[in-house]
């Protein structure tokens, strides 16, 4: 209930209304999830052999460390690793966790113009999963225009993966917001073929990736991607 309350607010962009029942929703959510963590964790630590090991880290792998999904992943005997839970953790393990390589992509700008990752090689490149639909993503929009505009010209730039489903919403949103970087979509909305290969199943999400093409940063939020690379680059 509080999470469609909190979703039917976000339709109406009531912006006290979304952070009143984000709240509530919000706390009730980490209750949940921090159970399911110390079950989890139980579990696997009290029966390291069991064959539902790796669907139960998959289950549990968004509110885990990468470096603990990592670890717990690779104790795990081969006998319970061959299975879709395990080829998809391995996945995570190769290049979705901090220190994995992003995985490589390659889709239509605004103008229908194709755009490679590759082609952004020896740049820190900051992947951004949003939609013009989505109010917590619109808020965070001025924190990625902040850091475009302190460091683009220092080997940093943004590109955007829109989740939207209409082009003329998600250009109106670009030129509103004031987002002038690479934007690319399928106007597939959640299939998106970037969203997919990024497991990406709620927004806004993101990912930092260095000049090599490794991840060193994700749900980088409010004022963490400056701070991060205020560090990076100087």
């Amino acid at each position: 209930m509080a999470k469609r309350n909190w979703l039917n607010s976000m339709e109406t962009k009531d912006i006290p209304l979304i952070n009143k029942k984000k709240q509530l929703y919000d706390s009730l959510k980490i209750a949940v999830v921090e159970q399911g963590i110390t079950d989890c964790r139980k579990w696997i630590s009290e029966h390291p052999d069991s064959f539902i090991n790796a669907s139960l880290l998959y289950n549990n792998q968004s509110s885990l460390a990468d470096a603990e999904v990592k670890k717990m992943f690779l104790s795990f005997p081969e006998s319970i690793k061959n299975n879709r839970y395990g080829d998809d953790l391995q996945y995570m393990v190769d290049s979705l966790v901090i220190g994995g390589y992003a995985p490589k992509f390659i889709q239509s700008d605004t103008s229908g113009r194709l755009v490679s990752l590759k082609s952004f090689k020896g740049k820190y490149v900051f992947i951004d999963f949003w939609a013009s639909w989505c109010v917590p993503c619109r808020a965070e929009n001025p924190n990625v225009v902040k850091a475009m505009n302190k460091y683009s010209g220092k080997n940093f730039t943004t590109i955007s993966i829109s989740l939207d489903s209409k082009k003329d919403a998600w250009l109106e949103a670009i030129k509103q917001d004031g987002l002038n970087w690479t934007h690319l979509s399928d106007l597939k909305e959640f299939q998106n073929e970037v969203s997919v290969k990024y497991n990406i199943y709620s927004i806004p999400d993101n990912f930092l990736i260095d000049p090599n093409g490794r991840i060193i940063g994700k749900e980088l939020h409010g004022e963490q991607l400056l701070k991060l690379l205020d560090q990076l680059i100087k």
